[in-house]
């Protein structure tokens, strides 16, 4: 068994490694700002290069701390802030292909397997209320 002092500097680094590293203000500021950038620019193409100019970072660690950060990777992040626009234009009675386009989607069959994959139903089946729900309305009215 190794002497004690030749053990110290290990388990000082075993332990300072199950630290939690704390975020950097800055770090996480920048991420808030290219969320902001993504939410304020959904509906329209937002290259990766032009968020890597904006925070300074690579592409690859802008990838990894955007999805540290948020659970999403930048392209997943401005995918789900479309479907929500999408959802509130469907909320709103706009038709499916107007609905897409206006959502920041080329077509409406990229729109309709984004929504499917992302909402488990089409954008029709989100338009019309369940039978479930008119059987409870018509319940409350009587």
């Amino acid at each position: 068994r190794p002497p004690r002092s030749t053990l110290f500097p290990y388990t000082t680094l075993f332990r300072s490694a199950r630290r939690p590293i704390a975020a950097e203000p800055e770090a996480s500021e920048t991420l808030a700002a290219l969320a902001r950038h993504l939410d304020d620019h959904s509906t329209e193409e937002v290259s990766l290069d032009t968020l890597c100019d904006i925070s300074g970072y690579s592409e690859g660690h802008l990838i990894r701390a955007f999805k540290q950060h948020f659970g999403l990777t930048p392209h997943a992040y401005l995918l789900n802030r479309r479907i929500q626009l999408g959802r509130l234009e469907l909320a709103n009675g706009t038709p499916i292909a107007e609905a897409a386009l206006n959502a920041g989607f080329a077509d409406q069959p990229h729109f309709q397997r984004t929504f499917k994959r992302l909402m488990a139903a089409t954008p029709n089946q989100y338009r019309q209320p369940s039978t479930d729900h008119q059987i409870q309305t018509t319940d409350r009215k009587q």
